[in-house]
Formats: structure tokens, sequence, C-alpha cells
């Protein structure tokens, strides 16, 4: 049940009810996100940068639970200092927009640092706005998904890309 109260000088108080769930979830993946083989001895790993939380939280469990291990960052600035540390990263998920460094502008500087890496730019914007924003900004492999997307979406075009020749891009 959802119930909304809203009165002026006062804000809105939204009070969602969900039903109960009893015993323990079970242990496996979600409905068509089938685990995804390991690389190089482990699993693959995401580089996640998208600056609201929640949308990094629901991206997160959604990519672990399709078999990644993702390290979520919250800007581009963060993610850039996991690579310089050396962070190991098979591919990079980011936001089109975001403050500061918006995700071209970061997957520019994290080629600069990783040639090649492969990227997945996430955008709300219609994919010809999102298109001519990005333009020849970006060099090597990448994947435009508009939002909104369902996380097997994502956990596929991820598989895709994580097998592509590293010259190859394309827009879903």
């Amino acid at each position: 049940d959802l119930r909304i109260d809203s009165a002026p000088s006062r804000g809105t108080t939204v009070t969602l009810w969900l039903p109960a769930v009893e015993g323990e979830p079970p242990a496996q993946a979600a409905p068509g996100m089938e685990a995804v083989p390991a690389r190089h001895g482990r699993r693959a790993r995401l580089m996640l940068v998208d600056d609201d939380a929640i949308v990094r939280e629901i991206l997160s469990r959604e990519m672990e639970e399709a078999g990644y291990a993702v390290l979520a960052q919250g800007s581009g600035a963060a993610a850039l200092a996991l690579l310089d540390a050396g962070e190991a990263v098979d591919l990079i998920v980011t936001d089109l927009s975001m403050p500061s460094m918006d995700g071209v502008s970061l997957v520019r500087e994290v080629r600069r640092r990783r040639p090649g890496l492969p990227a997945i730019i996430l955008t709300g914007f219609t994919t010809t706005l999102a298109e001519t924003v990005m333009g020849e900004a970006i060099g090597g492999a990448f994947l435009l998904l508009q939002k909104p997307f369902e996380g097997k979406a994502l956990a596929e075009r991820v598989a895709v890309l994580l097998e592509r020749p590293s010259n190859v891009v394309s827009h879903a």
C-alpha cells in the first residue's frame, strides 16, 4: 500500500507498506541474470560511477547478482583515484550527466590512464541528443544505454562489451 500526505508549510510524507517475507532469500541470481564467466581466474570487475546514491546502490546490487564484482563510486574524481591507485577494472559504467565531471570527460580521462578500457555510458537524454553531446569525444569501445532500463539489459551489454574487440562502438 502507498499513502502520500502533503500540506503547505508541513511538507510531504510518503508511506510505503510492503509485504513481509519469511525466511532467507534464495542464494541464486535473479531470474534472467545468469552468472558470468571469470576473467583471468576472477570475476569481471566493473567500475560503476553515478552521483545518485540510490541508482548506484541498485545497479551495484543488480550487477553483483549477475556475477560481476562492482567498485561503485559517486564521482569521476573518486573513480580516477581508484584507477590511479592501481585498482584492476575490466569495464567502466558511468552516468552521462554528473556534476564536476560528466561521463564523457570521465571516460576520456579513464582512457588516458587505461587505453582501450571498454565503457558503457548511461543517459536519460534521448539517444540522438546524447550522441550529439558525445560526438567524437570518446575513442575505443563503448555502448550508450538509454534510461530507463532493467538490470538484465545492463548485464547483457556488459557481457557483450567484455567479449568485443576494443575498436567496436555501438549505441543501445
